[in-house]
């Protein structure tokens, strides 16, 4: 198939297909963020324990209840999954722009090759959950639990967040190539 007929699709279809794969990809990205948040959380600690010198005033019956079942849980995940987008999105939409009036052609648009991005991605998410393995042993709850199984738990928190910025890179990919296939055809129509 040659790049004529491999266009021929009309843009509306790549454009639902892309943004369709993409809103289904942010779905591994926020699955890859909230274990890498956790490790945040847990490197935080020890950094934020000032906070109990601080005096805070609450009133004395102040008691924080939170009662979610998963439903609230999926809602929540859904929302985080669509703001992601959003957010994304119009990032996206700013730097094309911007790309635009510099007078950067589409086809002169360089991506960074696959497995860079990829090997960026797990970099920075492995120096989080090393940095947190490492500084969680030296906290003062690290004596309340199991050395053992938070290493555990934390392998476990890692190869999902590993898993899922792979499968999301690859979906993110892929919808950058279908909407850049969108782009491409609207061009061919003006």
């Amino acid at each position: 198939m040659n790049d004529q007929q491999d266009f021929m699709l009309p843009p509306i279809l790549w454009a639902v297909f892309g943004y369709g794969l993409r809103v289904f990809s942010y779905n591994f990205l926020v699955f890859a963020v909230l274990p890498t948040f956790f490790a945040l959380v847990v490197i935080s600690i020890p950094v934020l324990s000032f906070l109990d010198s601080i005096p805070i005033t609450f009133p004395t019956d102040f008691k924080l209840i939170i009662d979610w079942d998963e439903t609230d849980i999926m809602r929540i995940y859904g929302w985080m999954t669509i703001i992601t987008f959003i957010l994304l999105e119009l990032t996206r939409t700013i730097i094309r722009t911007i790309q635009k009036a510099r007078g950067v052609q589409l086809q002169e648009r360089q991506k960074m090759p696959f497995l860079r991005v990829l090997l960026f991605k797990s970099l920075i998410i492995s120096v989080i959950f090393i940095t947190a393995m490492v500084v969680f042993p030296l906290m003062d709850t690290a004596e309340d639990v199991s050395i053992t199984s938070f290493f555990w738990i934390f392998a476990i928190f890692y190869a999902v967040a590993m898993v899922s910025n792979l499968i999301f890179t690859f979906l993110d990919r892929l919808a950058g190539d279908c909407l850049f296939r969108m782009r491409v055809g609207l061009q061919r129509k003006r």
